[in-house]
C-alpha cells in the first residue's frame, strides 16, 4: 500500500515529527537555561516524549470504527505453514496444506506489505485450495533483487518461473501491485492464459500508472515528474533517515492517521489499522521507493481485451488509491469478468472487507 497518496501524506507524517523533535528541544532548552516557567517547559517536553512513545496505539484505538476481529491478534501467521524458499526467483514464499486440491493459487500482495497481507482471508481460503503466498523480493522474508530491478516486467518474470514449476492449474490472485503484475504477466507472456493459468483474481487494482486512477488524479499525474520522482529519489537517497521517520510516525500516530485515510473506508478494526500501519512504517523505503518509480511506467490498458479466461475483479466505493472506475474499466474490456464491489470498501479491502472477499473468491474458484 505504497502509492504517490500515500507517499505525500508520509512526507506530511516526516515534517509534523521534526515539528514534535523541534519543540521538544526547544523546553528542554528553556529548562536548561532556566529560563522564566522552566518547570513548564520541562512538563511540556515530558508530555511530548510520551506521546512520540504511545502516541501511535492511542491515535489507533480513536480512528478504529469496528470491535475486535477474531482475526486481529493472529495476522502474525498468514498461512500456517512453514516458510519456503525458491532459489530460481530469489524470493520466500509460504504454502499452505491441502495438497489434495485440484489447482493452487499464487497470491500475490500489495506494494509495501508482505504475505500477511493475506492473513485475514487465508483461513478460509486455505481451506478450498492449495496457496502459495508469495513475498515479492524485496518485501517481506524475500531478499532484495541483486539487480536492484524492481520493475514490474521483472516481477512478472519471476512470477512465470514460480507458474511453470507447478504441477496443477494456476489461479492468480493479486491484491494492488500484484494485480498491476498478474496484467503485466498477461501481456508478456500470453501463453500461459489458458493453460497453465485458468483463472485470475484482481483485487483492488489497475490498469494504468496508479497516479492517474487515484484520488486527485489530476493533481498527482501534474506533480508526478517536478514533485514525486523527485521525493522518492530522495528517499532513495537518504533511506537510513526515511526509514527511522516512518518508526518515529508509526510510534507518535501520524502514520496511523495516514494509512486510516488513505487504505481504509471507515470500518477498520484496530488490529487491521495496526496491521497495514507496520506494512507502511517498517518497510525498507528504498524497495517501495523504487517500486513506485516502477509503477509510474506501468501500462496494461492495451493488454486487458486479450485476456480470455475467468477473471474476478475486486473493488470497493472507498477505494482512494485505485479508484472503483478502474475496476469498472477491466470490466469493461476483458473478456470474462465477474465484478465485485464493496459498498464502503477502502483499498485494503483485503484486511478491511475480508469475510465478504473470502467469500466471493472461494464462490469463483468454486465455479
Amino acid at each position: 500500500m505504497f502509492f504517490p497518496l500515500n507517499l505525500i501524506l508520509s512526507w506530511i507524517s516526516l515534517f509534523w515529527s521534526l515539528f514534535l523533535f523541534a519543540v521538544q528541544f526547544y523546553c528542554l532548552r528553556q529548562w536548561y537555561y532556566q529560563f522564566d516557567n522552566w518547570e513548564r517547559y520541562l512538563a511540556l517536553a515530558g508530555v511530548i516524549l510520551v506521546f512520540q512513545i504511545v502516541g501511535g496505539p492511542l491515535v489507533a484505538l480513536l480512528l478504529s470504527k469496528q470491535k475486535s476481529d477474531q482475526r486481529d491478534d493472529l495476522y502474525q501467521d498468514s498461512t500456517n505453514s512453514k516458510k519456503q524458499f525458491d532459489e530460481t526467483t530469489n524470493s520466500s514464499f509460504t504454502l499452505s496444506s491441502k495438497v489434495d486440491s485440484k489447482y493452487i493459487i499464487i497470491a500475490i500482495h500489495g506494494w509495501g506489505t508482505n504475505r500477511n497481507d493475506w492473513s485475514y482471508i487465508s483461513p478460509k481460503l486455505n481451506e478450498q485450495s492449495e496457496v502459495l503466498y508469495w513475498d515479492l523480493p524485496g518485501l517481506g522474508a524475500s531478499p532484495k533483487p541483486e539487480d536492484e530491478n524492481y520493475e514490474l516486467s521483472n516481477y512478472a518474470s519471476k512470477l512465470k518461473e514460480l507458474i511453470e514449476k507447478q504441477t496443477k492449474p494456476v489461479i492468480l490472485m493479486g491484491h494492488s501491485i500484484g494485480g498491476m503484475i498478474i496484467l503485466t504477466l498477461a501481456g508478456q507472456y500470453p501463453s500461459l492464459l489458458g493453460n497453465q493459468v485458468s483463472k485470475m483474481i484482481l483485487i483492488h487494482t489497475t490498469y494504468t500508472n496508479p497516479s492517474k486512477t487515484a484520488l486527485f488524479s489530476g493533481l498527482l499525474t501534474a506533480i508526478q515528474e517536478p514533485i514525486l520522482k523527485p521525493m522518492l529519489w530522495v528517499q532513495i537517497a537518504l533511506s537510513p533517515l526515511f526509514r527511522l521517520a516512518n518508526i518515529l510516525s508509526y510510534f507518535n500516530g501520524a502514520a496511523f492517521l495516514a494509512t486510516a485515510l488513505t487504505g481504509f473506508g471507515g470500518h477498520q478494526t484496530r488490529g487491521q489499522l495496526d496491521l497495514a500501519t507496520r506494512f507502511i512504517s517498517f518497510a525498507p523505503i528504498d524497495v517501495a521507493s523504487r517500486g513506485m518509480l516502477a509503477m509510474f511506467r506501468y501500462d496494461a490498458e492495451n493488454i486487458l481485451q486479450r485476456i480470455q479466461i475467468p477473471t474476478l475483479i475486486i473493488t470497493g466505493t472507498k477505494d482512494r488509491l485505485t479508484k472503483p472506475e478502474a475496476s469498472h474499466w477491466m470490466n469493461e474490456n476483458i473478456q470474462y469478468p465477474t465484478l465485485v464491489t464493496n459498498d464502503g470498501g477502502g483499498h485494503m479491502g483485503t484486511l478491511e472487507r475480508h469475510e465478504k472477499i473470502s467469500q466471493e473468491i472461494i464462490s469463483f474458484i468454486s465455479s
